[in-house]
């Protein structure tokens, strides 16, 4: 099973003192075997955030 990690940065510039900044990360991942699907999410409902 493949498991990719994207994370993104932007800075939007304005005004002289002030910008806008944005973050985020995105988390995938690629099943080869759907019998993988079914325990993964079983796994998942039982590990809290």
């Amino acid at each position: 099973m493949a498991v990719f990690i994207k994370a993104t940065y932007v800075k939007k510039l304005g005004l002289p003192q002030f910008s806008s900044h944005q973050y985020s990360v995105e988390v995938s991942a690629e099943l080869t075997d759907l019998s993988q699907r079914q325990r993964d999410r079983r796994h998942r409902r039982r590990t809290p955030q």
